[in-house]
């Protein structure tokens, strides 16, 4: 079920989103009757996921003497990427070229909608599920 959380912006319902995928995972998601959401960690961008180096200057000035170690943070941040699932959207109200290219290299297929539908279409959802920007 479509869930807010308190500490992740919400995308406003109106805004409109793209999915480009592939015509394979298409019609994966047609045959599995619901959308892939991939862990973190596996993605083939090592980054993703990962806290910025900016955030741990912070931490001090944001949790004071209560923050965790570097490596107390650094165990926290792996089984967060493991256990973290996506499934990415891109918000904007035209198609993107660029978008295009890097997720449907040969066949592809854009699937258009708004976050209002998309949060909708998690009602039935047993797990919960957050939107953020």
């Amino acid at each position: 079920m479509y869930c807010l959380h308190d500490q992740l912006k919400e995308v406003d319902d109106s805004v409109v989103l793209w999915k480009y995928m592939s015509l394979s995972k298409f019609i994966a998601l047609l045959v599995d009757n619901g959308l892939w959401f991939n862990r973190i960690d596996c993605f083939e961008d090592v980054f993703e996921g990962r806290f910025p180096d900016f955030n741990e200057k912070l931490r001090p000035e944001v949790y004071g003497a209560e923050r965790l170690s570097k490596e107390q943070y650094s165990i926290f941040e792996k089984q967060s990427r493991e256990s973290l699932f996506v499934s990415c959207f891109h918000a904007n109200d035209y198609e993107s070229a660029a978008m295009w290219t890097l997720y449907s290299k040969v066949e592809g297929i854009a699937i258009q909608t708004t976050a209002k539908n998309l949060k909708k279409a998690f009602s039935s959802e047993k797990r919960h599920i957050y939107n953020f920007s």
